[in-house]
């Protein structure tokens, strides 16, 4: 009787730990085949798509162009020029957060456009908005240098310094671009930016996400990206209260990011998608640029 009611235990062990094995084995299957439609969430809120704010609703002028990258990929990207002087002005690189397109960004780039008298260049990635394509790190690191190049062979933007701006994954993206690119961008500002993909998916799956990162083929790993950065004047601006990346390795990238011109600022209570709203924002990074000489006020 305790012999079969043992072997009964067992057997039902071992069938639950091979349905077990199997669910995971399924997961992870699907989460490595639909991993860059997890990461980069481009189709979220509905309609962005399809539906991309432009400059003209928030009643600047601007010129949309069309991209071409080595690759063949069409990005959409506006670029809105200040109306007097831009050739005298700085110019803002913006790489957008997850989720949405760069029309959903406008409300930042018109702070940057109108109080802070920056010519303002953004693109909307690969699988974003109205550009072709399907998002992954390869691939948006091909758009970033992609934009770069446009504004260092633009009549007028040529002749300007160029600011690099990141919020969130687009701080990886900023990132991974400075780094290449360090004597030709005059700044780099980032907000909200993670240290590595493989580092944060513990942090959104954190019963298997040691065992899902292993899996993970989209890497951003960017403690070794500012490790390269060594004169660029960096300035990194953390939400405390970041729900999503932990401010802990905005801590982290900047400890060991080995330029001399770098600062952090912490936003206390702000979270990881209104750091923007954060006390003195945008005075800050006027600031930050005035110190560096990248920078003047325009009036």
């Amino acid at each position: 009787m305790t012999s079969t009611f043992a072997e009964s235990i067992f057997q039902t062990l071992k069938y639950g730990g091979a349905i077990s094995l199997s669910i995971t084995l399924i997961a992870l299957a699907f989460l490595y085949r639909y991993q860059t439609t997890l990461i980069y969430p481009s189709s979220f809120p509905e309609g962005s798509r399809s539906t991309v704010p432009t400059p003209k609703d928030f009643g600047i002028d601007y010129e949309q162009i069309s991209l071409r990258t080595r690759d063949k990929i069409i990005l959409d990207s506006y670029l809105m020029l200040q109306p007097k002087a831009p050739e005298s002005r700085p110019t803002l690189l913006y790489f957008h957060a997850n989720a949405g397109n760069m029309g959903h960004r406008l409300p930042i780039a018109r702070v940057f456009y109108s109080a802070l008298g920056m010519n303002v260049f953004i693109i909307s990635y690969r699988g974003y908005g109205r550009s072709t394509g399907s998002s992954s790190e390869s691939g948006m690191n091909i758009d970033a240098q992609t934009a770069l190049d446009f504004l260092r062979e633009h009549p007028v933007c040529s002749s300007t310094k160029i600011v690099v701006y990141g919020q969130s994954v687009g701080g990886a993206v900023a990132l991974s671009l400075a780094s290449k690119n360090e004597s030709v961008i005059s700044a780099l500002v980032l907000e909200n930016t993670f240290t590595s993909i493989k580092d944060m998916i513990p942090t959104v799956f954190p019963y298997i996400g040691n065992l899902l990162s292993h899996f993970c083929t989209e890497k951003w790993e960017n403690v070794r990206s500012i490790r390269k950065i060594n004169d660029l004047p960096v300035l990194f601006l953390s939400g405390a209260d970041d729900e999503i990346v932990p401010p802990s390795q905005m801590h982290v990238l900047y400890s060991i990011c080995p330029s001399k011109q770098k600062r952090i600022r912490v936003f206390p209570k702000a979270k990881h998608n209104d750091t923007c709203l954060g006390e003195g924002y945008f005075h800050i990074i006027a600031e930050f640029l005035l110190s560096n000489n990248v920078w003047t006020s325009p009036n």
